[in-house]
């Protein structure tokens, strides 16, 4: 079934039988672009931090920078290139105002509800952890404790969950959604998500730093998904861009992602921080504390993509011509 596209996904003021590869152009540009940037500038910090005396105690801010790799410094240029471009990227498509964020007519009880399915959905795996591979306490228990870690995780769920969603769902998604079928944006964009995860680094230089080192660094970081990929995290990662493309296909809103997103954030960082999983044979389909690095978590995102997809075919289905209206 060809599925027909909705306006309301379409940048540059374009109608639903008009494609454009510009946006996703712009992307490309923009993140190879801020590697190039981070491979030219990071050894440059690096240097510089290198070169101020620091506490010979090892205490203090400056000898904690000089700790870290290079490879540290070129991530922390690229992200921040990469935040100064995307400003730029957001005005350039259009999109302030329009990302879908909007918690008018009943978005926060959508929020809420897509939280809690991304809190149960994984809790099932947690459940299944601790009933077949059995739970031990990783922190001391108390009331200060668990204040603390569930504050840090809601307050990271939701800033993972809104950048996130704001940048891959709102603006990566639509751009591929521009130039290509709705089927074929789903796929392309939930492999880029899943990809950008990995940023290791197979080789790093070693002192003295050659003048190329940094540009070494960058280009591995680039391209670290095809050395550093674990399959089964891969495409749990994958199975989450395309869950969440298809909510958003399925709501026009990005706070019904934000919400899924940031339940699934929430339930991991807690459990990644409270919890020891044994392992055993099951191990590897039950997965760990970090949850969707085992196989269990792929057929609970595998079982709900479908479920999203056939009621977003079933939406489609109801409309008899293509959708055009703007919000």
């Amino acid at each position: 079934m060809r599925n027909r596209r909705d306006r309301f996904f379409i940048l540059f003021h374009l109608t639903v039988d008009q494609f454009s590869w510009r946006g996703v152009a712009w992307f490309l540009g923009v993140y190879f672009g801020a590697f190039l940037v981070a491979g030219i500038f990071g050894p440059v910090i690096y240097h510089a931090i290198q070169a101020i005396p620091a506490d010979p105690s090892g205490e203090g801010m400056i000898a904690y920078l000089q700790r870290h790799p290079l490879s540290r410094y070129v991530d922390r240029v690229r992200l921040l290139t990469t935040a100064v471009a995307l400003v730029w990227l957001i005005t350039a498509c259009g999109l302030w105002g329009r990302f879908g964020f909007s918690w008018s007519k009943g978005g926060s009880r959508l929020f809420n509800g897509f939280f809690l399915l991304g809190l149960g959905t994984l809790g099932l795996v947690m459940g299944a952890q601790t009933l077949f591979l059995g739970i031990e306490p990783a922190m001391p228990f108390s009331l200060l404790n668990v204040a603390g870690l569930l504050i840090e995780a809601m307050v990271g769920a939701l800033l993972i969950g809104f950048l996130e969603e704001a940048i891959f769902r709102g603006m990566l998604f639509r751009m591929v959604y521009t130039a290509l079928r709705p089927h074929l944006a789903i796929l392309l964009s939930s492999l880029v998500f899943a990809s950008v995860h990995f940023k290791g680094v197979m080789h790093t230089p070693t002192e003295p730093l050659a003048w190329w080192a940094g540009l070494w660094v960058a280009a591995q970081q680039s391209v670290s998904v095809f050395f550093h990929a674990e399959p089964t995290y891969f495409l749990n990662l994958f199975l989450v861009g395309i869950v969440l493309c298809l909510v958003f296909l399925r709501t026009r809103s990005l706070v019904a992602c934000m919400g899924l997103h940031a339940g699934w954030v929430f339930a991991r960082g807690i459990w990644s921080q409270a919890v020891e999983v044994g392992g055993g044979t099951g191990s590897r389909f039950w997965g760990s504390e970090g949850v969707v690095d085992g196989t269990a978590a792929l057929v609970m995102l595998g079982s709900l993509a479908v479920a999203l997809y056939v009621s977003w075919q079933q939406t489609q289905r109801k409309s008899p011509v293509s959708l055009e209206r703007v919000t």
